[in-house]
């Protein structure tokens, strides 16, 4: 059992070692997203993702956990398709499951709304400036925090 913030106890899916595999996995591909992306994508391209990451922001200002998850996969889903990652993107789908059952379990953890707003103003900053490495970097870096908090969550009593 997993005690998961606003909704109680549930049913771990996924072990310890499962989400930080799936972590390592997110790390990889969504930081080389973000640095193909940085050098890639158009302007609308990156017009789509401020818009869809405010989406993400408002949702987690209403307290809707459901619409985050939803709205965090459109923001990916367009984070790939700029970067020309396609094949990328069908690996991440692939594992969406057990991704978003991570995200609903981590997002509602103390302070994790200022912290990923942070996080992805940082990867958006980077994408702006059409700098593929600090791209890669906050990228990781965001995927990095997660992990932990999900492996704290995850860890055995």
């Amino acid at each position: 059992m997993v005690e998961v913030p606003h909704q109680g106890p549930v049913v771990a899916i996924l072990s310890a070692e499962q989400a930080a595999q799936v972590y390592e996995i997110r790390a990889l591909l969504e930081g080389r997203a973000a640095k193909l992306f940085a050098e890639r994508a158009g302007a609308d391209a990156l017009d789509q993702l401020v818009e869809r990451n405010a989406a993400i922001q408002q949702a987690f200002l209403a307290g809707d956990f459901a619409a985050v998850v939803e709205r965090t996969t459109a923001f990916y889903e367009a984070l790939f398709a700029g970067a020309g990652l396609s094949m990328a993107w069908d690996i991440v789908r692939s594992l969406n499951a057990r991704i978003n059952c991570l995200r609903l379990m981590t997002i509602g953890s103390a302070g994790r709304q200022k912290q990923a707003a942070a996080e992805m103003a940082k990867i958006l900053k980077a994408l702006r400036k059409r700098d593929g490495q600090a791209a890669q970097e906050a990228a990781e870096s965001h995927v990095r925090r997660v992990a932990e908090i999900a492996g704290v969550l995850l860890a055995p009593d």
